[in-house]
C-alpha cells in the first residue's frame, strides 16, 4: 500500500509542470542627455494599475549615465509587462513631462498604451529603449 501511494505521488510530480522561476529583466537606455539624477523604471503587469501611472509591479533604479544607462529588474516572474522608464534629473521621484525624459517598451511614441509598451519576459531578458526629451526641454542648470 505504501509503495502504491509513493508511486502515485511520484507520477503526479512528473505530470506537474515545473513552476516558472523568477528571472532578471535588463533595460539598456540610450540617449540619456546627462548624468544628473537617476533613471527610474517600472514593469506593469496588466491589471495591476493604470498605465502609464503609478503601476509598480516591479521597479528599478540606476544612477543616470550620460549616453547610456543600464537598469535591472530582479526576481521578475515570467509574463508580459508594460515598460516605463524616466530620467529623474531633479530628484523629486516623479516624472516632469515638461522637462525630463521618458521611454516606453518597444520605443512607442505618442499616447502610450499598456499593449503598445508591453514586453515579454520569458527568461533572462534584455530590451533596448531610447530616452526621449520634450523638444523645448532645457537641461537643468
Amino acid at each position: 500500500m505504501k509503495r502504491s501511494l509513493f508511486l502515485l505521488a511520484f507520477a503526479a510530480t512528473l505530470a506537474t509542470p515545473a513552476l516558472a522561476q523568477p528571472v532578471t529583466a535588463s533595460v539598456e537606455i540610450n540617449g540619456v542627455r546627462n548624468s544628473e539624477g537617476v533613471i527610474f523604471g517600472s514593469l506593469c503587469a496588466e491589471g495591476d494599475g493604470p498605465f502609464p501611472g503609478p503601476c509598480l509591479t516591479y521597479t528599478g533604479m540606476a544612477k543616470a549615465e550620460q549616453g547610456a544607462t543600464s537598469l535591472g529588474f530582479f526576481l521578475v516572474n515570467p509574463g508580459r509587462y508594460a515598460l516605463l522608464v524616466f530620467h529623474d534629473e531633479d530628484g523629486d521621484v516623479k516624472p516632469d513631462i515638461a522637462r525630463e525624459g521618458l521611454a516606453y517598451g518597444n520605443n512607442i511614441t505618442g499616447r502610450p498604451t499598456w499593449e503598445g509598451a508591453a514586453i515579454t519576459v520569458a527568461g533572462p531578458t534584455t530590451v533596448n529603449v531610447t530616452m526621449r526629451y520634450p523638444p523645448a526641454a532645457a537641461p537643468k542648470d
